[in-house]
C-alpha cells in the first residue's frame, strides 16, 4: 500500500500528541461534554484529513516526473523532520525554564459550545506540529502515484490512527453516557 509505513509512523505521532489528548479529557470532563465532544471529534477528524490532501496535491500539481515527486517528498520530508526536532527541543527547554501551568484557555475549553468546540478542533490541526505532521504524511501520499483506492485507503488509516487517542475516549463516552441514560431513565 502506498507508503503505509511512513503514513502509519506520522499517524502515531499525531496520535500521540498532548494537545488534543488534553483538550479530549478536559471536554469530557465538563459539564458541555454531550454537547461539544462530538463536533470536537468531526473538527478533528476533519483537519486530519485537509492537511495531508492540501499537501498531496501541492506535490502532484508539480511538473515532476515520479522519481523527482519522490525525491522532491524525501528532502521535504527530512526538512519537516529536522522542524519537528527543532521544535522539540525549543519545547523541552522552555519546559525547563518556567513551572508547569494550566492556562485559562484550557479551564475555559470545558465551558465552549459545540461551533466553538468544532473550531478549536480545526485550529489545533494548524499548530506548527500538526502542521508538519499533516504535511509530511500529504508528502508521503504525493510522491507515489496511487490508485485513488490506494491512496484513500492509506488516508482513511492515517486518519483513524491518528484520530483514536480523541476518537475512542469520545466513543466510549457517548457509548457509556446512552446506556447509563437508559438504566436510568435519563437520555436527554
Amino acid at each position: 500500500m502506498v507508503g503505509t509505513g511512513d503514513l502509519l509512523a506520522i499517524a502515531i505521532a499525531m496520535a500521540l500528541s498532548s494537545v488534543p489528548i488534553t483538550a479530549t479529557i478536559v471536554i469530557l470532563l465538563s459539564p458541555q461534554r454531550r454537547r461539544s465532544s462530538l463536533p470536537f471529534l468531526a473538527g478533528w477528524v476533519l483537519i486530519l484529513g485537509v492537511v495531508p490532501l492540501a499537501a498531496a496535491a501541492g506535490i502532484l500539481a508539480m511538473p515532476l516526473s515520479r522519481r523527482e515527486r519522490s525525491q522532491f517528498a524525501a528532502a521535504t520530508e527530512i526538512v519537516v523532520g529536522a522542524a519537528l526536532v527543532i521544535g522539540a527541543i525549543l519545547t523541552w527547554r522552555r519546559s525547563r525554564s518556567r513551572a508547569p501551568t494550566l492556562g485559562g484557555r484550557l479551564d475555559r475549553l470545558g465551558s465552549y459550545g459545540p461551533a466553538a468546540s468544532f473550531g478549536i478542533a480545526l485550529l489545533m490541526g494548524v499548530r506548527p506540529k500538526a502542521m508538519l505532521l499533516g504535511i509530511a504524511a500529504g508528502l508521503a501520499l504525493g510522491a507515489q502515484s496511487p490508485t485513488s483506492d490506494r491512496s484513500a485507503l492509506a488516508l482513511a488509516l492515517y486518519i483513524a490512527v491518528s484520530a483514536s487517542t480523541v476518537a475512542v475516549p469520545i466513543a466510549c463516552h457517548a457509548r457509556f453516557a446512552t446506556l447509563h441514560g437508559a438504566a436510568t431513565g435519563d437520555l436527554a
